[in-house]
This record gives structure tokens, C-alpha cells and sequence, in this order.
């Protein structure tokens, strides 16, 4: 038996011009391999067709509202979906879905022509972004601006000034204490403290506080020292100490008012 074999056209040299077989067999491999297709989803969902899915990468826009992009029925793959519109995109097959927000890309792919996943779910990435859930960082993973804020050893520290709408609490539980003592002489001690007026040198600001070198040669524990090396005055511990200080100085008041 005599089998005969034709041979495909091939071009000219230098020639631009591909013969049709050329031309089908490479836009196929194009697509699949990493063609673009930019549709626009405006007043209904779309589903792809074969063609179209071929694309390794879709940039979707012109949504009106939050529309489903759909995969052709049975269709196996990866693809690079951008969402370029102001509005959610869902892209799905038959099964799960995979959501867009406005303005993300997202790697997502069809593993058995019916559920589609996300490889990069959860991403805050954009100015405004809210998250939800827990956001679960590595040990010293939180530092905005430059130390503006950040969190270090799980102490919280911040460069400017700290604000809450609510109560600041701090534990103090008998249940997590041992060696509880009464402070002792605690008018003594405070009278050994002085409070100060004072200018900042970094911002020029006018304040009331205290010393923390001062605080610390009388009351150590109300003074820490922090990672840049200053001292740092725990203010809300002192009150342990001003409770007592009044104690002993409402019964010296009522001792003199007995005589």
C-alpha cells in the first residue's frame, strides 16, 4: 500500500504572509498559551464561548452592576481574570465560584470543567480595602510608615498620640498575681514626686508630665524602658499609688480632727 504525505505551504523568506494551516495551528497556541481577550459585561451575565476561553488572560469591563462571567460547560483550565470595572465580578463554571472585587486580578482555574478556585484568595491590596476576618501577621510583622505604628514583642508602640472612643483597660485580675503587698509610706512617695511643665523638643508641643529619671530613682516600677532606648512612664499605674497616698493622709486628717 502507497501512502501519500502533502506537504504544508510554507512561506516566502522575510515573508509576513503565513499559509492558512500555519496561521490556525499558532492562533490556537497563541490563545492557549497566552493570548488576552478584553470583553466588556454590562447589562447581562456572559458566558464565554470555546474561542474566547482558549485566552490565558481576561480583562473584564463595563459592569453595571455585579455581574457572573461563566466558563464554558465542562471547560478545563487556568486563566488570569482582571476586573477592571467599578463592580463585583463572579467568574463560575457549573459549581463554586471565584469573586473579583472591583479593580483586582485574580489567577483562577477549573480543575474539573464544573468548580472554579482562586490561588490568591483573601488579599488586601488596594487603598480602601476592607478586610475581614483575622488578620494573622508573623511575630513583628506590623509596621506602618516608618515606626509611625508598630508592634514588636506583642507590646504596641506608636510615635504619635493615642486616642480611644472607649475605655483603655489594662489586666489586672488577683487570679494572675502572687507577693500582693499594700504600698507602704505611699504619701512619702509622692511627695518625693514632682510634677512638671515642660516643652517637647521633636514637636515643640506644651505638656504636664513627669520625669521618668525622677519617677524611676523613687517608684522603678512605674518606669520602662522602651526598644529606642528612653524611658517611658506607665501614668496608669500611678494610681495605685495616689489611692494609698490618700488613705494615709485622710487618716492623718481624721486623727487631727479627733483631737
Amino acid at each position: 500500500m502507497t501512502i501519500s504525505k502533502t506537504n504544508l505551504a510554507t512561506p516566502a523568506n522575510n515573508s509576513s504572509n503565513w499559509d492558512t494551516p500555519l496561521n490556525s495551528n499558532f492562533g490556537i497556541l497563541n490563545n492557549a498559551l497566552g493570548g488576552a481577550l478584553n470583553i466588556s459585561i454590562t447589562t447581562a451575565d456572559v458566558t464565554l464561548t470555546a474561542t474566547q476561553a482558549q485566552n490565558a488572560i481576561i480583562a473584564v469591563t463595563g459592569l453595571t452592576a455585579a455581574r457572573n462571567l461563566f466558563l464554558p460547560a465542562g471547560t478545563i483550565g487556568t486563566w488570569t481574570v482582571a476586573n477592571g470595572s467599578s463592580y463585583t465580578l463572579y467568574v463560575q463554571s457549573a459549581g463554586t465560584y471565584v469573586t473579583i472585587l472591583s479593580g483586582y486580578t485574580t489567577n483562577v482555574y477549573c480543575p474539573d470543567g464544573t468548580n472554579v478556585y482562586s490561588s490568591e484568595n483573601n488579599r488586601v491590596l488596594k487603598t480602601g480595602d476592607t478586610m475581614t476576618g483575622a488578620l494573622n501577621l508573623p511575630t513583628d510583622g506590623l509596621n506602618v510608615g516608618s515606626g509611625e505604628f508598630y508592634v514588636s514583642g506583642g507590646n504596641v508602640y506608636t510615635s504619635g498620640s493615642y486616642q480611644a472612643n472607649v475605655n483603655v483597660t489594662a489586666l489586672s485580675d488577683e487570679r494572675i498575681k502572687t507577693d500582693i503587698e499594700t504600698i507602704e509610706n505611699a504619701l512619702d512617695l509622692v511627695k518625693r514626686l514632682r510634677g512638671v511643665r515642660y516643652t517637647r523638643k521633636d514637636t515643640g508641643d506644651k505638656c504636664v508630665g513627669v520625669i521618668s529619671q525622677e519617677v524611676q530613682a523613687v517608684v522603678p516600677e512605674l518606669v520602662v524602658e522602651g526598644k529606642d532606648g528612653l524611658l517611658h512612664m506607665a501614668y496608669g499605674n500611678t494610681v495605685s499609688l495616689l489611692i494609698n497616698a490618700i488613705h494615709e493622709l485622710s487618716d492623718r486628717i481624721e486623727k487631727l480632727e479627733a483631737k
